[in-house]
């Protein structure tokens, strides 16, 4: 029973991050409209190929419905197939010709702006009805991402597997989205945007508020190849999917690096280098390299000398930096007298990525970090509900995704507070998955229960998975 009542805490928990699933109820005047399909109807033997649930008997469909059912806790919508008299390959609307796979607008609520779908079904009922299923596509402002859609370029979409039925009449208008390729790089990923109304480049999950790569089909393919011919010439992709699947090897390589951001004692980066053991990947200092096929070298970053200490006490071979005031050290001054000196403050970066100490763009390849929490913990009366960004104790996650940004990492891993869904209707946690996905990161916010890998507690902490799209 607590297992349940924690799982359904869970659930509340996360069902704020998660848009209520769409459903087309505003139809269009059809008075002055005009919509039917045109061509002929697919053969009978092809469209129950293509569609074998559209064409059941009414028995075997009210015993599908009735299994369906019977799973206790199940949320999904049970209800009875729309069943049909025959398929279609064109429709014409207001005087224009829709084709299968087409893109569209369908018409929204009173207020709200025209939602955005494929047409991949045409289909006229049993009841006589003309009907097409709509494979949706979401704007930022409809993801988990919500009120931080400012991050996301306006003209970006992304497609879900979210498909319904819905009356032929909805359709609005056509439209032409374009896939692109997934880049790290925005000013290349620019130059391979041809002409459109939008584009996408991933998919969004609804129910794991997942950001990823599209599996590119035989479809999709062919509207790459379809957009490519409009691509100036000067860019070097030729199939801008395939560069990607293709760079995902070549991205191999026989070292990887991590950077550990408020390291504490060490214990994020330790624990992914036993997990990668565990998962047959080998991960270990590079002072321990010997022998070892893939080996890990380390930078960790903590401003508590306690911290620093501990992890040079569970890291043997590791040298603590900055760590007293004399002339052995990277800099002459102890940190309470650079507050207010850019010059030193220059001259020890400088120094710093000349000697290796920092870290350069293209040297990480895995940054981890949970930037601190005090902002928005609930332990703290103070916390600012309106503006939690403003409260300098929650500016470190703009660092900590800042860093990200400029170092372009292929794997970034954040861990913190569930309080970071649950503050503000999870204001920092939107931003921080908005930063990612605009950076062109795939994305998976979640929650983890220690209690469920082995530890003797049950306490949830909210994880934040990044990867490039090459990877």
């Amino acid at each position: 029973m607590a297992t349940k009542s924690k799982e359904r805490e869970n659930d509340e928990l996360i069902s704020p991050l998660v848009p209520t699933k769409r459903r087309k109820n505003a139809n269009r005047d059809t008075a002055n409209s005009d919509v039917c399909f045109i061509g002929k109807p697919l053969s009978a033997t092809e469209a129950s190929d293509r569609w074998p649930h559209r064409y059941q008997s009414k028995s075997k469909v009210k015993r599908e419905e009735v299994a369906g059912g019977k799973e206790e806790g199940s949320k999904s919508e049970d209800k009875e197939v729309l069943q049909a008299r025959c398929h279609y390959t064109q429709a014409m609307i207001d005087g224009s010709i829709y084709n299968l796979n087409d893109d569209a607008y369908v018409q929204a609520e009173d207020g709200k702006p025209d939602y955005i779908a494929r047409i991949i079904e045409l289909f006229e009922g049993i009841d006589r009805e003309l009907y097409f299923t709509a494979q949706w596509f979401y704007r930022a402002e409809d993801t988990v991402i919500k009120d931080h859609a400012e991050l996301i370029d306006k003209r970006r979409v992304f497609l879900s597997d979210v498909k319904d039925e819905n009356p032929l009449n909805c359709i609005v208008s056509k439209m032409k989205i374009a896939l692109v390729s997934p880049n790290v790089d925005l000013v290349t990923k620019e130059k391979t945007i041809p002409p459109c109304d939008l584009y996408y480049d991933m998919k969004y999950s609804l129910s794991f508020l997942t950001f990823a790569n599209i599996v590119i089909d035989n479809l999709e393919q062919s509207k790459t190849e379809n957009d490519k011919s409009s691509i100036s010439s000067d860019t070097k992709s030729n199939h801008p999917i395939g560069d990607a699947i293709v760079a995902i090897e070549e991205s191999k390589k026989s070292e990887m690096t991590l950077l550990d951001l408020y390291s504490g004692c060490g214990a994020m980066s330790t624990g992914l280098s036993i997990g990668a053991v565990i998962s047959g990947v080998k991960l270990l200092p590079l002072i321990n390299t010997i022998s070892l096929y893939l080996a890990i070298k380390r930078w960790a970053v903590d401003i508590n000398p306690h911290a620093c200490e501990s992890l040079r006490l569970n890291h043997a071979k590791t040298e603590v930096r900055w760590k007293g005031y004399g002339s052995s050290e990277d800099t002459w001054e102890p940190i309470e007298g650079l507050s207010q000196c850019k010059e030193k403050l220059k001259e020890f970066v400088t120094k710093g990525y000349k000697s290796k100490i920092l870290p350069l763009p293209g040297d990480v390849d895995f940054i981890c970090g949970g930037p601190p929490c005090q902002g928005v913990s609930g332990f703290n009366r103070f916390r600012n509900q309106e503006a939690p960004l403003d409260d300098v104790k929650n500016r470190q996650l703009l660092v900590f995704m800042d860093i990200i940004e400029h170092l372009k990492p292929r794997y970034v891993l954040m861990e913190n507070v569930v309080d970071i869904l649950k503050f503000a209707g999870g204001f920092l946690g939107r931003y921080a998955i908005g930063r990612l996905v605009s950076m062109n990161y795939q994305a998976r916010l979640g929650m983890m229960a220690a209690g469920s890998y082995g530890l003797p507690q049950f306490r949830m902490r909210v994880f934040l998975w990044g990867a490039c799209p090459t990877e």
